[in-house]
């Protein structure tokens, strides 16, 4: 996992206090990343920089072609990642 936002240590502590952490895949752009929030402020804040960098085909509310999302939690201690998926737009 690439952890740029987040340490791991503060990932783990947060997933301990109930909090949810997501894992980034974003393709051969090397912006891999861990995030903390919901859902929706994740993706928020992934769009938001995606639209300052000027990624080309980007429509809010979608990842760009590539890129794909999934939860983290604990699991015996690991860190563990879930199901993949792509968010589509509305």
């Amino acid at each position: 996992m690439a952890f740029k936002s987040n340490t791991e240590e503060k990932v783990r502590e947060a997933l301990k206090n109930d909090e949810r952490a997501w894992r980034l895949d974003a393709g051969t752009s090397g912006n891999d990343d861990v995030m903390l929030g919901t859902l929706d402020e994740v993706l928020s804040d992934v769009w938001y920089w995606i639209a300052e960098d000027e990624t080309p085909d980007f429509h809010i509310g979608e990842l760009p072609t590539g890129w794909s999302i999934a939860p983290v939690f604990l699991s015996e201690g690991e860190l563990e990642t879930g199901e993949w998926f792509t968010p589509a737009g509305d």
